[in-house]
């Protein structure tokens, strides 16, 4: 099963459809199953994303679309790879370069997420982590030692040894991104990016030698990016940027970066965003830019509803009011996050409702909503 509707559009469509459409199990009553499925998309191009295109551009003075963005495509019921759609039939310049800019973002996170290299690394560090863990040699006089002393010695020496393996395995991980994201900024150190790729290219094999990602001296703008639009995105480009691919001239370099640490583990220092945006076309990252290289971990909305939940209790309780106002944001925080986790569902909305009035009164008399 791929390229399905979104439970929103499907609830809100006229008809239900049947999840055995265009599929061998669906055998009764086929050609009209099929049918109806073909009215809907077809409903979904026409009307749909016409409409959403609408709405955005009624919206154009919003200042936070460039991080709604998501959530109000999935709200109207439209799959995020039809941006490519929505962006061909919005007029608006400015929503044209917001819908590009997350596009990209979202490129630029797949591409970095399957780079050879750094699924090779992973490799390499969940090899050195085995080694690491297998049975020890300890030194002669330790076997004199007591049974527990000699295994509070072997459990020493493996996280010792595992200490020093996951700090040449960040040090790797770091370097490879940041020879990344320096190609999205469109600038090089050839040195210091031939010495990484060398160091890795027997290590990745020939598959990986012969990816795009591994052809340094060519533009990421020119290559790379363009054919990873085209493969995520329906109709991502026009026929004209297909011709000119002067691509980076349609979005903001510093908000495309802003994008892709949050769909990503990467965490650059405020010093270097901040150089990024005074200058973006010299900026160039280097190791001591990138604060931390995370997994960005995806949780189920019922862990943020649950903590939201329990925040707002602790703050209904709390005896101080500036206590009560920080659990209180704390928990409107949350909430906000299993709504945008599951746009379409009117009971989380309901349940943040309904904990904002007694919570209100707790905050200095104020109401935030």
């Amino acid at each position: 099963m791929y390229q399905l509707f979104r439970p929103e559009f499907l609830k809100n469509y006229h008809i239900p459809l049947s999840s055995d459409a265009f599929s061998n199990l669906g055998k009764d009553n086929y050609e009209e199953h099929n049918r109806e499925v073909l009215e809907a998309t077809t409903y979904l191009f026409d009307t749909t994303i016409r409409e959403f295109a609408m709405s955005l551009e009624m919206q154009e003075q919003n200042d936070s679309l460039v991080w709604e963005l998501t959530e109000l495509t999935h709200r109207s019921g439209i799959n995020i790879r039809y941006l490519g759609v929505v962006r061909q039939a919005v007029t608006s310049e400015k929503i044209r370069r917001i819908i590009f800019n997350e596009m990209c973002a979202r490129v630029a996170k797949n591409q970095l997420r399957y780079n050879p290299l750094l699924r090779c690394e992973r490799m390499c560090s969940l090899l050195l982590i085995s080694q690491s863990l297998s049975p020890t040699t300890t030194t002669t006089n330790v076997l004199d030692w007591h049974p527990i002393m000699i295994r509070r010695e072997i459990m020493r020496q493996k996280a010792n040894e595992l200490k020093r393996q996951a700090a040449l395995v960040d040090a790797e991980f770091r370097t490879i991104v940041i020879v990344f994201l320096n190609r999205v900024l469109d600038v090089s150190d050839g040195d210091f990016e031939d010495t990484t790729y060398q160091r890795h290219r027997q290590a990745a094999g020939a598959a990986a030698s012969s990816s795009s990602s591994l052809q340094t001296r060519e533009s990421w703008w020119v290559r790379e990016l363009p054919e990873g639009l085209k493969a995520q995105f329906r109709d991502a480009l026009t026929p004209e940027e297909q011709a000119n691919l002067g691509l980076r001239r349609y979005l903001d370099t510093y908000t495309l970066f802003k994008r892709i640490q949050q769909l990503t583990g990467i965490k650059l220092t405020k010093r270097a965003m901040q150089e990024l945006k005074e200058d973006p076309e010299s900026f160039q990252i280097v190791l001591s830019d990138v604060k931390k290289i995370s997994a960005k971990a995806k949780h189920m909305n019922i862990i943020s509803l649950a903590e939201a939940q329990a925040l707002s209790i602790r703050a209904m309780r709390s005896q101080s009011d500036k206590c009560a106002d920080r659990l209180f944001r704390l928990a409107m925080l949350r909430f906000d996050t299993a709504i945008r986790a599951t746009p379409d569902n009117t009971v989380r909305a309901e349940q943040f409702i309904s904990l904002a009035p007694p919570l209100t009164h707790l905050v200095n008399g104020v109401a935030w909503l």
